[in-house]
């Protein structure tokens, strides 16, 4: 796997509401079939809507998020990006998508893109 997608699966697992959205798309495509997934993936954001609502109200509880609204906001927005991302890594990974695409979820710009992942790399931990 490239680096860039390496960062990716990274900055994706770091967000605390992505693993329902993930669990969605993996019952899907053992279901469908990989490919055949990538057709609901409007579907899997809205079956994700429950399990992400209870984090949502977990963290709220815990003082992590005040505003239920935000997070649903950023999460819609958010979350179907990396959703995006993640079904094109998992393809890639199978060989059904060319190893040396980079999948990011952020814009990479070419003579700066090393600086970009030490940078990213680092904010990760």
């Amino acid at each position: 796997m490239i680096e860039a997608n390496k960062i990716t699966l990274s900055e994706l697992k770091e967000r605390y509401y992505f693993e329902p959205i993930k669990e969605g798309l993996a019952r899907k495509a053992k279901e469908l079939g990989d490919v055949q997934s990538l057709n609901y993936l409007t579907e899997i954001m809205r079956e994700a809507t429950a399990p992400v609502e209870k984090l949502i109200r977990e963290r709220i509880k815990k003082g992590d998020i005040t505003s239920a609204d935000q997070a649903r906001k950023t999460i819609a927005g958010n979350g179907f990006q990396g959703l995006v991302a993640y079904s094109l890594i998992i393809l890639q990974n199978k060989g059904k998508l060319p190893p040396d695409i980079a999948i990011t979820l952020k814009p990479i710009i070419r003579n700066q893109s090393s600086s970009l992942r030490a940078k990213r790399s680092n904010l990760n931990g």
